[in-house]
This record gives C-alpha cells, structure tokens and sequence, in this order.
C-alpha cells in the first residue's frame, strides 16, 4: 500500500508593482511567509513601522533587502499578533499584514 504524504504549503504573497497580494494572509504560529517580487520594479518587505513611521506598528522587527524582480524573501513567525508591513521603496500605500493565529 503506498501512503500519500500531505503537502505542506508554504504561505505565500506576490508582490506586484505597487500592491501585495494577498494584503492580509492569516496563518498558524511556526509558519514561514515567503514573498516573491513578481514585479517589474525593486520592492522591499520592511515590518512597520521601519523609517517610514507607517502604521499601525508591527508586533515584531523583520525586513528584507531591497529585492529585484524574481527575488524572495521569507519570515518565520513564531508568535501570535498582527504583523503590518510595507515596500520602502514605494512607501507606507503599499503595505499588507500578516495575522498569526
């Protein structure tokens, strides 16, 4: 007998010029997010409220490097909270939040 093995499926948020999507994404505490940059432009995943004071602030510090179209970054979290976020390089309009039950 051969036993299927579940798949494990990553989270995941496009980033597309000038939006994330999806912009809220809820998920289990211990789940990676990975982003990926399915832009034309350079985007960045930056917790608020980083240098731009955008709000509401993030319940915890996570960035990634300026990313190039094709680029990925991902973040582990570990505990529950709402965690807001947005691209640097276009500002505090282009945000999303991530929502760990």
């Amino acid at each position: 007998t051969i036993q299927s093995v579940p798949q494990v499926v990553t989270p995941s948020v496009r980033i597309k010029d000038d939006v994330f999507s999806p912009a809220n994404l809820m998920i289990t505490a211990g789940q990676t997010v990975q982003w990926t940059n399915k832009g034309a432009e350079q985007h960045t995943v930056t917790a608020n409220p980083g240098a731009e004071n955008c709000a509401p602030t993030s319940a915890e510090a996570f960035g990634s490097p300026t990313m190039n179209p094709g680029d990925t970054f991902s973040h582990t979290f570990n505990n529950p909270g709402s965690f807001a976020y947005h691209c640097v390089v276009h500002g505090c309009p282009m945000n999303g939040t991530i929502t760990v039950m």
